[in-house]
């Protein structure tokens, strides 16, 4: 019997290693989901402008965040298309003033990247929280 994914996630994030890293953790823990990945800001946006169905949540990297000031932020909250997919940012350490910055953009949750098992078993608690629900 064929599973379909009931919640797609998009993570963002540009180190290569750690993007195979967390996707594989977060698709063998989490039922019937479907990480797409992608590893640049223009790309994210593109992609969110034209995919035939939008995410359920999106994972991005503060640091990408910063290196264009929040713009692409900026750029899905002004579409339509997707300006309510949730964001949940992902640091690398916890930094009063990113996370202020953060949530005053919109972004749902800061969380800092998880590196173990316990980390990655926390960070599925929350991407669980945006479960879109199901009749």
């Amino acid at each position: 019997m064929i599973s379909i994914p009931t919640q797609q996630i998009l993570l963002i994030e540009d180190n290569a290693d750690y993007r195979w890293e967390l996707a594989c953790c977060l698709e063998t823990s989490l039922s019937n989901c479907q990480i797409v990945t992608l590893s640049e800001n223009e790309q994210a946006l593109a992609w969110l402008s034209y995919a035939p169905v939008q995410p359920d949540l999106i994972l991005w990297s503060v640091d990408m965040m910063l290196k264009d000031n929040f713009q692409q932020i900026i750029a899905i909250q002004n579409n339509d298309v997707c300006k309510y997919v949730p964001i949940v940012a992902l640091a690398d350490y916890c930094n009063e003033e990113w996370i202020l910055r953060c949530y005053r953009m919109g972004v749902k949750a800061y969380v800092v990247k998880p590196h173990s098992k316990g980390e990655c078993l926390a960070l599925e608690r929350i991407i669980e929280s945006f479960q879109p629900i199901t009749t």
